[in-house]
């Protein structure tokens, strides 16, 4: 009868990974919900209100506004303001969001990397989950948490598309992310 030769620790499945994970994602979501209840409101914020609430009234940045920045906030911020109206609490639900996605990026490429022991992996998310400038900052109706989520779907989709064999796909949607 052959032994059943078991599989090195490193080509293991994590499987106890992902609860911790999970756990983090709740924190991490619980934390952020919470910093934009109760944070006061930032200068900038109402700028940013206006600029998607003229653009859910069909103006345009630069054509028919001014807006210093690049043209993708105010669209994606309008579709909140037509739906629940020039509320900054409503847009700051869709940073919340936005945010959480980010950490949710992060976790799902760290369950799937090779590289790096389970709790590195777990204190890795956790430093970023719990960094006091993405509590306070990917909360407000500002460019932080879109910029955060497209720079971390950028670098995750580049790492992907650098490691696996099929990489144009990935490094094409690194590409879109990160442009």
């Amino acid at each position: 009868m052959a032994r059943r030769r078991s599989r090195p620790a490193a080509a293991r499945p994590v499987r106890s990974l992902r609860p911790a994970l999970l756990l983090l994602l709740v924190v991490a979501g619980a934390a952020l919900a919470l910093s934009a209840w109760l944070r006061p409101i930032d200068g900038d914020e109402g700028y940013y209100a206006a600029a998607a609430q003229l653009t859910a009234d069909g103006a345009r940045p630069y054509a028919d506004y001014f807006y210093p920045q690049a043209p993708l906030l105010p669209y994606v911020y309008a579709p909140v303001v037509a739906v629940a109206g020039p509320s900054l609490r409503a847009l700051r639900w869709l940073s919340v969001a936005l945010a959480c996605g980010t950490v949710l990026v992060w976790a799902s490429y760290l369950v799937r990397t090779r590289r790096g022991g389970s709790w590195t992996k777990v204190a890795a998310l956790a430093l970023l989950a719990c960094s006091p400038d993405v509590i306070s900052w990917a909360v407000t109706v500002k460019t932080y948490a879109l910029t955060g989520l497209l720079s971390s779907l950028g670098l995750v989709a580049l790492a992907r598309g650098l490691e696996s064999g099929a990489g144009r796909r990935w490094l094409v949607g690194a590409g879109a992310a990160l442009g």
